[in-house]
């Protein structure tokens, strides 16, 4: 792999996999010790460069979770927006 932005994006995928398998572990684990968890969900679609966002669960969460979801999605076009710049400029150079 050549591509360090690859490697980046792999490192990434199989850590928010394990955070999920981990969060489930420790969700059941929780559970059964305390008799009960609350927990929430969200997440941002992107179409074009109108986010969509959503979530799910218990009311205390969501907002800090849907703001972390739009920090993201800002960080994603501000890369794709770097990106983008980069390939502009070196088709200008050539």
């Amino acid at each position: 792999m050549a591509n360090p932005l690859l490697r980046l994006g792999i490192i990434i995928l199989f850590a928010g996999l394990a955070l999920i398998l981990l969060s489930a572990l420790l969700q059941t684990v929780t559970s059964a010790n305390q008799g009960g968890v609350s927990s929430g969900v969200a997440g941002c679609v992107i179409l074009l460069f109108i986010p969509i966002c959503f979530g799910l669960g218990d009311t205390g969460f969501l907002p800090i979770i849907i703001s972390l979801s739009l920090i993201l999605t800002l960080a994603l076009i501000l890369t794709n927006f770097l990106i983008l710049r980069k390939l502009a400029g070196s088709e200008q150079a050539e």
